[in-house]
C-alpha cells in the first residue's frame, strides 16, 4: 500500500490525482500545515495518521471541510459492500454518535517509486469533526487536573456503549485513536473498517483492533456485536481512573520529550499489562487507590483478562446497581410515548414494579394492562368470523389509541360497522360494495356471513344486476330493449315516474307492432308523442318502416270509405289500393262491396249484357 508521502504528494495535486467525479472534491483543495526544519520551511499535506489509515483535512469548492480517509492497509474486496451498508444502518441506528460518510472506490491515483503502471485506490469521504482524539484530549485534561470533565467523558462513554448495545453494533476497534472528542465536548466514534452490524452475520472478520485496548486472545474473537466488551472496559476504567487521580497520566503515558504530546494512543493500559495482570504496576496501583468503584472495574478489568475472549462483558450493574432498572425506566418512556401496551408490560415486570421512581407511571401501566386484556377479547372475536361479534369485541374506550391493533383490523373493524349500518338502513349499493372489500382482502380473518345478510345479499346484488340492465336499456334507446326490461322495472323501486311511463310505452308499441294492429300501433305512437319523450326511443328500420305502413293504410283506408259511403263503383274501385289487401281494419262487408263494384266496372268496360245484369242483380 502506498505510504504516507506518496499519499502526501497525490493530495498535493488532487485536483488532477482525485478519480471523484464529484466537483465539490474534484476541484477542491487540501489544507497544509508549515513546519520548520533544520533545512527550512517545509510545507505539506495536513494529515492524521493512524494504523489503518490516512486522514487528511480537505477544503471543498464550496469552502466545506471534509475527511478523507487514505488505506494505508489493503482494503478486502468486500471493503465498499460492507460501508455502504454501514452507512445506512448508522444513518438509521447511531447517527448522533458517528460520522456521515461515503466510499469512493475510485478515490485518488497515486505514483509509486519502482511501480508500474500508477494504481488508483478507493479513499472514504466523511465528515469533519472539530476536535481531537481522546488520546489527546486525555491528556490535555489530566494535565489541567480537570477531573469534572473527565468524569463528563466516563458518563458519555457508558451511554455510548449502551447505545451500540441497542443497536446490535460492535465497532471492532474501539481505541483512543478512533474516539474523537468534539468541540463541544460530545463524543464521536471514527474509522468503521472493523465494525459489525446484523447484515455481517458470518462474514468475515478484517481486523483486531489495536493491542492496546484488547484482550490478550483477541485472535480467537469472534466477528459478532459482543466484540467490543473488552475495550470498553479498558476505556472506562482508564477514565474513571484519571477522574479520580490526573497525576496517574504522567506517570504511565508515554509523552514526547520534544513537543510535550502522547507518543501512543493509549489510555494507561498497554498490551504487557493485559497479558500479565498480576505483575502489572498499573493494575497494582488503580487496585491500591481509595476509589471504590475504581477497585470494582480494575478487579472486573482482571478477571477479564483471564476469562474466555467470549465471556467477557462490559457490565453495567458494576458502574451502577440500578442501571438496569434506569435503562428499563427510559425504554418504558419512549414505550409510553409510542403508545406500545404491549411494550410497556414487558418492560415494566420484573425490573420496574418495585422500583420506587417508575411508581408514578404505575395507572399507565393499567392502562396497558386493560388494553391488552381488551386486545385479547377483540381478537377472540375476530376469530367467530361473525361481524356482529367483531363490532360487539370492540372496546373503543381501551383500544382508539392502542397501536397494537394492525392496520388490517382497523379496517375490518370499519367495514363491519359500515356493512351492518347498510343492511339496517338497506342501502343495497353500500352493503355489496363493503362485501366486495370484505371478501377481497388478504387479512388472515375470513369473514363469514349469517343465512340472512347471505340471502339480502344475493337479492341486493340481483337488484343491481336488474339496474344495470335497465340503465344500459334506457341508454340503448331501442324501444325493444327498453319494452324487454319492463319486468325488471315493477322489482325496482328507485326509478323515476319518467322512467316506469318510458318503459310501458315501449311496451304498448311492441305489443302493437307484434300483432300488426296499424290502429295499435299509431295509437301506441301517438302516445309517445304526446308523451314529450319521443327522443327517448330508436326505432329499427322495420319498426319505422311498419309505422309508414300503419299511416298509408289509414290514409288510404279512409279515402276507401269515403268512396264506398258515394256508392259510386268506379270510385271505390279507384279509392282502393293494394297496401290494404291484409289490412285487418277492412271489414266483410266492405270487402264484398268492393268485389261488387269491380264486377259492375268491369262489365260496364266490357259491355256486355249478361255481365252487366248480372252485377246488377248481385
Amino acid at each position: 500500500m502506498p505510504s504516507r508521502l506518496v499519499y502526501d504528494e497525490a493530495m498535493s495535486f488532487s485536483r488532477i490525482r482525485l478519480k471523484v467525479q464529484e466537483p465539490e472534491l474534484k476541484e477542491g483543495k487540501v489544507e497544509t500545515v508549515t513546519t520548520q526544519t533544520a533545512v527550512g520551511t517545509i510545507v505539506r499535506p495536513w494529515g492524521i495518521e493512524g494504523g489503518f489509515a490516512i486522514v487528511y483535512k480537505f477544503r471543498t469548492k464550496s469552502g466545506h471541510i471534509r475527511a478523507l480517509r487514505c488505506f494505508s492497509v489493503p482494503a478486502s474486496a468486500d471493503t465498499q459492500f460492507r460501508y455502504e451498508r454501514i452507512g445506512a444502518y448508522f444513518r438509521a441506528h447511531i447517527p448522533q454518535i458517528t460520522a456521515g460518510f461515503k466510499y469512493h472506490n475510485k478515490g485518488i491515483l497515486v505514483k509509486e517509486q519502482g511501480k508500474s503502471p500508477d494504481q488508483i485506490y478507493p479513499i472514504i469521504e466523511m465528515d469533519w469533526i472539530d476536535g481531537s482524539p481522546l488520546t489527546d484530549t486525555v491528556h490535555e485534561l489530566c494535565q489541567q487536573g480537570n477531573r469534572l470533565k473527565l468524569r463528563d467523558i466516563a458518563e458519555q462513554w457508558v451511554k455510548i456503549i449502551d447505545t451500540l448495545r441497542t443497536a446490535h453494533i460492535a465497532h471492532g476497534d474501539l481505541a483512543g485513536a478512533n474516539v474523537m472528542v468534539r468541540v463541544d465536548g460530545k463524543l464521536i466514534l471514527i474509522d468503521y473498517d472493523g465494525v459489525y452490524i446484523p447484515e455481517f452475520a458470518g462474514l468475515p472478520q478484517l481486523l483486531t483492533g489495536q493491542p492496546d485496548f484488547q484482550h490478550p486472545h483477541v485472535a480467537q474473537r469472534k466477528f459478532d456485536e459482543q466484540m467490543d466488551h473488552f475495550s470498553a472496559l479498558v476505556i472506562y476504567t482508564s477514565l474513571i481512573a484519571l477522574a479520580d487521580q490526573p497525576a496517574l497520566w504522567r506517570r504511565y503515558a508515554k509523552i514526547s520529550a520534544r513537543g510535550g504530546k502522547p507518543e501512543d494512543s493509549n489510555l494507561l493500559f498497554r498490551k504487557e499489562d493485559f497479558e500479565a495482570p498480576d505483575r502489572s504496576p498499573l493494575f497494582q496501583d488503580l487496585e491500591r487507590m481509595g476509589n471504590a468503584q475504581v477497585r470494582t472495574m480494575i478487579q472486573a478489568l482482571k478477571q477479564a483478562c483471564s476469562q474466555s475472549v467470549h465471556d467477557v462483558r462490559f457490565s453495567f450493574a458494576l458502574i451502577d446497581p440500578e442501571y438496569q432498572q434506569k435503562q428499563a425506566l427510559e425504554e418504558l418512556m419512549h414505550a409510553m410515548q409510542a403508545q406500545d401496551d404491549q411494550q410497556i408490560l414487558q418492560i415494566w415486570s420484573p425490573l420496574l414494579a418495585q422500583y420506587a421512581p417508575a411508581q408514578r407511571y404505575q395507572s399507565r401501566v393499567q392502562l396497558a394492562q386493560r388494553r391488552i386484556l381488551a386486545l385479547q377479547v377483540f381478537h377472540q372475536a375476530l376469530h367467530t368470523q361473525d361481524l356482529q361479534s367483531i363490532i360487539n369485541g370492540y372496546d373503543a374506550s381501551q383500544l382508539q389509541a392502542s397501536q397494537l391493533i394492525t392496520s388490517d383490523e382497523r379496517q375490518l373493524l370499519s367495514l363491519a360497522q359500515s356493512f351492518l349500518q347498510a343492511y339496517q338502513q338497506d342501502d343495497e349499493s353500500v352493503l355489496i360494495a363493503t362485501a366486495d372489500t370484505l371478501q377481497k382482502m388478504t387479512n388472515p380473518t375470513k369473514i363469514t356471513f349469517t343465512p340472512a345478510q347471505q340471502q339480502r345479499l344475493q337479492l341486493a346484488r340481483m337488484r343491481k344486476d336488474a339496474r344495470r340492465h335497465i340503465q344500459a336499456a334506457f341508454a340503448s334507446k331501442y324501444i325493444e330493449q327498453i319494452a324487454n326490461i319492463a319486468p325488471l322495472i315493477q322489482t325496482e323501486p328507485s326509478l323515476t315516474t319518467e322512467e316506469r311511463q318510458r318503459a310501458s310505452l315501449a311496451v304498448a308499441f311492441l305489443q302493437a307492432y307484434n300483432a300488426d294492429d296499424d290502429d295499435a300501433i299509431l295509437a301506441a305512437c301517438a302516445a309517445i308523442d304526446s308523451s314529450g319523450q319521443r327522443s327517448a326511443f330508436i326505432f329499427t328500420p322495420s319498426q319505422d318502416a311498419r309505422i309508414s305502413l300503419g299511416h298509408q293504410r289509414q290514409q288510404l283506408l279512409t279515402r276507401f270509405r269515403d268512396a264506398l259511403r258515394c256508392r259510386q263503383p268506379a270510385r271505390i274501385v279507384a279509392a282502393y289500393h293494394s297496401f290494404l289487401d291484409n289490412s285487418s281494419q277492412i271489414t266483410r262487408t266492405e270487402h264484398e262491396q268492393l268485389a261488387l263494384a269491380r264486377n259492375l266496372v268491369t262489365a260496364l268496360q266490357t259491355d256486355e249484357d249478361d255481365s252487366l245484369l248480372i252485377a246488377i242483380i248481385a
